[in-house]
């Protein structure tokens, strides 16, 4: 029974994390959109150049 709840609880805990990293690329992208320059989508989110490009590759 605690196995299946562990696992149950990763899931869980796996999918919020999703959730917020595709919120947070959301918020990227449309920062990009507004032509907000690079350096401040970075210091206002703490974005890496990783999650700029991935969030433009998505657009």
């Amino acid at each position: 029974m605690n196995t299946m709840f562990d696992l149950s609880y990763r899931i869980e805990e796996r999918g919020i994390e999703k959730g917020i990293e595709l919120g947070r690329l959301s918020l990227i992208r449309h920062m990009l959109s507004q032509q907000m320059p690079v350096e401040d989508i970075k210091k206002y989110t703490g974005a890496s150049d990783e999650e700029i490009k991935k969030a433009e590759e998505m657009s």
